[in-house]
């Protein structure tokens, strides 16, 4: 399993340590060459694939910290001819309408919740109420073609 996220900000940060936290917590650690940090774009998401399917054991499943570096890709395993998800399994974040139009399977940050805890903080703050320090929403996985069991080595 492989990680390509943004450098540029506390929440791809965060999501990337909640990916290796949890295969820890399965016994699994990522080799340094299969995280990959970078400018969120789709271009970046293509050249981090090249990398990781260059590798002596291109990985079979692929976190991406964004449904546009999913694109990536995406794009990147179509011109190669590798399977999405016959060969790797891919999967996006943020549910947005680039995952729906890909197939892609992506986690559902709930955005419309987000705009929810953000208007509700604001209006805590101008009414002169105690903001709390952190608000956490849930997301939830969105399952679609790019994403299946593992393949056999």
């Amino acid at each position: 399993i492989a990680c390509i996220g943004s450098q540029y900000d506390r929440t791809a940060e965060l999501r990337r340590q909640g990916v290796l936290d949890t295969l820890k917590q399965h016994g699994i650690e990522l080799p340094a060459a299969y995280l990959k940090s970078q400018e969120p774009s789709r271009r970046r998401g293509y050249l981090a694939a090249a990398e990781l399917f260059a590798l002596p054991q291109p990985p079979t499943a692929i976190f991406c910290g964004n449904d546009t570096i999913a694109a990536g890709v995406r794009r990147y395993c179509l011109e190669h001819k590798i399977a999405v998800p016959g060969q790797c399994s891919l999967i996006g974040f943020g549910d947005t309408a680039v995952a729906e139009d890909l197939d892609l399977t992506s986690v559902d940050q709930h955005a419309d919740r987000i705009a929810e805890a953000l208007w509700n903080v604001l209006r805590r703050k101008l009414d002169g109420e105690e903001v709390p320090p952190e608000t956490l929403i849930p997301t939830s996985l969105v399952v679609r073609g790019s994403s299946g069991p593992r393949p056999p080595r």
